[in-house]
């Protein structure tokens, strides 16, 4: 990923480095993991010894100001008497906001302090003041803002600000969800996001906790992958119903496609269940992800096709995890919010609904078709499952099991619908 350079001022600071992340992905409208990477690559590029705790640091800063980015600009407006701060500035002072809010193990002085000396040293000494007192006042009155509940704002925008949503969003989501169902998603997307291992069956003595305070590598490891547990759920249930029932119609090993496998998380698992599992990708990159997440921890136990080959092919089950909106994972990639648009849904419901054609005509009688969506949108699940089948009784598809997961309920993990169909 090409980054542009938002500044002249290389960066020399945890901070220059959330700045840098931040002005990049806001401009870009880029996935903030993807600009991190980024960001961290062109740092060791250049000699710079970024330590694990400080990529930590950097990390939950960037990640903080993007999932809470509306709320914290709401409140610093309030002591910016009319003067909505641009630049460096803005995107400083949330730094900042978010870390006197959230934050708790660091004084707030120290927050304060060197924010003010650090913003002095990259627009110059006459913000300081300006600095100093928004900070200072928000201090002050931070476990009031802790405590906030925002029932007093009665406006759309302001509603929106609170919830860390854009207006569009909220309106779409609250009918879609209902008020007391929106109000629960958002408070579960708000939290951070723990991180989840899919581990190799037969590893032992593997510590879960031990591997996220190390601050590994995870990217390298060969007996397990980071998977969050709502796709971990998904792949279980689904090995569960196929296998129990072709136990008693083959002997031989079921054969999965996995249609939009990337980055292959789900193929993965599966192969390591003992499915015989096919994957593919349309999007050429993402391919290539597949291609070296596979040859990393499932050599040799997945096949790797063209998407234009999956057609004639006997397969025991197809599962389409379809391109989306995204809104089910906001949890861990809050950016999201921000990016996608109202507009997009309608390319992304022609997508889902060609995969969903493309799945049924390929599948073979008797054979199951698994669609998911990572979003908790109806439009892209449950009702647009049932158009399909609505539409196109010539397929013979027939619900076998739905599931609708919410990061609010068990096990905790990402919004997700899926839905389970055998071919008669």
């Amino acid at each position: 990923m090409a980054l542009p350079n938002p500044s002249s001022r290389a960066p020399r600071t945890k901070r220059d480095y959330v700045l840098k992340a931040l002005e990049i992905q806001q401009a870009q409208q880029s996935p903030l993991d993807d600009v991190l990477d980024s960001v961290f690559q062109q740092a060791s590029t250049h000699g710079a010894l970024l330590k694990p705790e400080d990529r930590a640091w950097i990390t939950d800063v960037a990640s903080g100001v993007t999932r809470y980015l509306s709320r914290l600009e709401w409140i610093v407006l309030q002591y910016a008497d009319k003067r909505a701060p641009k630049g460096h500035v803005r995107l400083g002072l949330l730094m900042a906001a978010y870390q006197v809010l959230f934050h708790d193990r660091t004084p707030t002085s120290m927050i304060v302090s060197e924010t003010v000396e650090w913003l002095k040293s990259v627009e110059g000494p006459v913000v300081g003041g300006f600095v100093n007192a928004i900070l200072r006042r928000l201090s002050e009155q931070k476990e009031l803002w802790k405590l906030w509940d925002g029932r007093e704002l009665k406006q759309d925008r302001d509603l929106a600000a609170f919830h860390c949503w854009t207006p569009e969003w909220m309106g779409i989501l609250k009918k879609d969800l209902g008020a007391e169902n929106f109000k629960r998603f958002t408070d579960s997307s708000l939290e951070r996001p723990l991180v989840h291992f899919r581990v190799k069956p037969g590893v032992k003595d593997f510590s879960p906790e031990k591997t996220r305070n190390e601050n590994q590598n995870w990217g390298e490891a060969t007996n397990y992958f980071v998977q969050d547990l709502s796709s971990q759920q998904l792949v279980q249930d689904l090995a569960a119903e196929l296998s129990h029932y072709f136990a008693e119609r083959t002997k031989r090993q079921i054969k999965v496609l996995d249609l939009c496998a990337a980055p292959g998380g789900k193929a993965i698992g599966l192969a390591w269940e003992g499915f015989a599992v096919t994957a593919t990708d349309q999007n050429p990159k993402r391919k290539v992800r597949l291609s070296a997440n596979v040859q990393r921890l499932a050599p040799g136990l997945v096949d790797i096709i063209d998407f234009e080959k999956i057609a004639g092919q006997d397969y025991d089950c197809i599962w389409i995890d379809a391109p989306c909106s995204g809104l089910g994972v906001v949890r861990r990639h809050p950016e999201i919010k921000w990016i996608r648009k109202f507009k997009d849904l309608e390319e992304l419901n022609r997508i889902q609904t060609a995969l969903l054609d493309l799945g049924g005509k390929t599948l073979r009688r008797g054979a199951f078709l698994m669609y998911s969506v990572c979003s908790v949108l109806s439009r892209e699940g449950k009702t647009l499952v049932d158009k399909f089948l609505q539409t196109h009784p010539e397929l013979g598809l027939k619900v076998v099991r739905t599931w609708e997961l919410w990061p609010q309920d068990p096990p905790f993990g990402d919004g997700f619908f899926a839905i389970l169909l055998r071919k008669d």
